[in-house]
């Protein structure tokens, strides 16, 4: 117990006495810290110590970590000493007391890992199986699962350890999945456990996933399980739907349906929690094909034909998916709960990943939907909310393919900027300077019209970062080409007269300083003589 002892010089010596055990004899040192994890009168506290330190000395003995060391499993203990171990690890999973089997789990699921990687494990998982058949104990069965969970989940993190697992695949599966059928008559911590595990399982099912009828079995498996009446059962599946869909986006094509369906349903009446992962599921699919879009296109470019392509699933669900998104970041802006990771903030991020694959689907419902609002006289309300959605759609790779509809946006708010109240003109031009970076020249018409309402607003002596902002990237925008002469002296003139009234901070200041720089850099030869005369 000194191990854990706060005082430094206490730990030290307590290490050393444990170090200088374990050389003595090994074996010994191994089965007495055994013994302890497995009296049930021993505290808590000093079992848990027991498995924590044996899970740690199984770990030096990694070839893949210390290929010098000569600690190895095999070379330290002969086969009925090894055999001996790991009897009294499986004897511990039937004992009454949770913490005693999940680290006798730990335990075994390190010596597992040591037994495959040296290419001696062959009978683990089999064995497995058979414990399963023969004593059909919940505990047993609950345990072995969390041993699987382990050793898979230490692949996931050290990729060295999945070929060593790949041909362990089948008979994993074999244990897991039939907790995961028929759920009804099972219970729910097991189906929870073994779904856990599955997850675990995915990225070495591949040889699984190839084979038809073996795939259709797992996912009708898996969709089945969005019906469980567990919440946690119900976000866990989503999360390994997530996870199969990063790894194996291809076999999704005979699902998709029924996995739309099911999302549209749950976002709408699902718990918080359940809608949240649904909508991170759908990040992670237009994610998965902004991916594979982007290297297609190096591919083509390379002159290499691309290995995979894109199916499309986020562009066919734009248009439904698209609608429940926009409603929940109105209610974030309604709530005004921007702070918190929530279904409003979930669905403003999946919208902006959205739009990088499903351009013109998004923003058209985006505008149908804020012309929607505005019918409704909910403009008052929802200002923010727009003018924040439309940034976050506009903010990306998207930008860049959408300047028809940034045409549409602009005509539709200038058309409207005149009605609005100070404090919602600084919202707008906030988007404006935002998105001024991706306006073609050809709509340098917006750009003055801009240009001209936010002077208004300056010489009215009403000053607000945002609009200094706006109109220094509006002046920029106009790169080679020069300002507009028609516009130029205005644009000029009037911070020099603000200058002249007074300034009521120093930002304002540096702002408007860099305002008349952007002019001379930005202005034509005739305009620089202006400013010479």
């Amino acid at each position: 117990i000194n191990v854990q002892n706060q005082d430094a010089s206490i730990r030290r010596d307590a290490e050393k006495l444990l170090e200088i055990k374990e050389k003595e004899n090994i074996v010994f040192f191994f089965n007495n810290l055994i013994s302890i994890v497995s009296n049930e009168k021993e505290m808590p506290e000093l079992r848990r110590l027991a498995g924590l330190i044996l899970k740690n000395r199984i770990d030096n003995y990694k070839f893949y970590k210390n290929k010098t060391t000569d600690y190895k499993w095999y070379s330290l203990f002969i086969k009925d000493q090894r055999e001996h171990i790991k009897s009294k690890l499986i004897t511990i999973l039937f004992s009454v007391s949770p913490v005693a089997r999940r680290i006798s789990a730990q335990i075994f699921s390190k010596i597992a890992i040591l037994e495959i990687t040296e290419e001696q494990g062959y009978e683990i998982f089999s064995n497995f199986y058979n414990i399963i058949k023969e004593f059909r104990d919940i505990n047993v069965y609950h345990s072995i699962l969390e041993i699987i969970e382990f050793v898979c989940y230490e692949s996931n993190q050290d990729f060295r350890l999945i070929p060593f697992l790949l041909p362990f695949s089948t008979i994993i599966l074999h244990i897991i999945l039939p907790q995961i059928e028929d759920s009804p008559k099972k219970e729910l911590n097991l189906i929870f456990a073994a779904l856990k595990a599955f997850y675990t399982t995915i990225p070495l099912i591949k040889k699984n996933f190839l084979i038809h009828n073996e795939r259709n079995f797992i996912f009708r498996l898996v969709i089945n399980q969005l019906f469980n009446p567990d919440i946690q059962v119900r976000i866990l599946i989503f999360e390994i739907l997530g996870k199969i869909a990063q790894i194996y986006y291809d076999f999704l094509e005979d699902f998709i349906p029924i996995i739309f369906d099911i999302s549209i349903k749950t976002i709408q009446t699902d718990e918080e929690l359940v809608s949240l992962q649904t909508i991170e599921l759908w990040s992670t699919i237009a994610d998965k094909e902004f991916e594979i879009n982007t290297k297609s296109l190096q591919s083509i470019r390379e002159g290499v034909i691309p290995y995979q392509y894109s199916r499309q699933y986020t562009n066919r669900a734009s248009n439904f998916l698209s609608t429940l998104l926009l409603e929940n970041i109105k209610n974030l802006y309604l709530k005004n709960d921007f702070d918190e990771w929530n279904l409003g903030t979930a669905s403003a991020v999946c919208l902006n990943q959205m739009s990088q694959v499903a351009p013109y689907n998004i923003i058209t419902q985006t505008i149908l939907f804020i012309q929607k609002c505005e019918a409704l006289n909910e403009r008052k309300d929802l200002l923010k909310y727009i003018i924040i959605t439309l940034v976050s759609i506009f903010d990306g790779l998207g930008t860049k393919l959408l300047y028809g509809n940034v045409y549409n946006i602009l005509s539709y708010l200038i058309t409207n900027t005149n009605e609005y109240k100070i404090e919602e003109k600084f919202f707008i031009f906030w988007f404006f300077g935002k998105i001024t970076s991706c306006v073609p020249y050809l709509m340098r018409d917006f750009l003055g019209k801009i240009t001209k309402q936010a002077l208004e607003l300056f010489q009215k002596n009403t000053i607000h970062k945002n609009l200094l902002w706006t109109i220094n990237e509006l002046i920029h925008s106009f790169g080679k080409k020069g300002i507009l002469d028609w516009c130029f002296r205005n644009i000029f003139i009037s911070p020099i007269f603000f200058l002249l009234n007074g300034i009521p901070s120093e930002h304002c200041l540096d702002e408007i300083f860099e305002i008349l720089c952007s002019c001379i850099i930005n202005s034509s030869g005739r305009n620089k003589c202006f400013l010479i005369i």
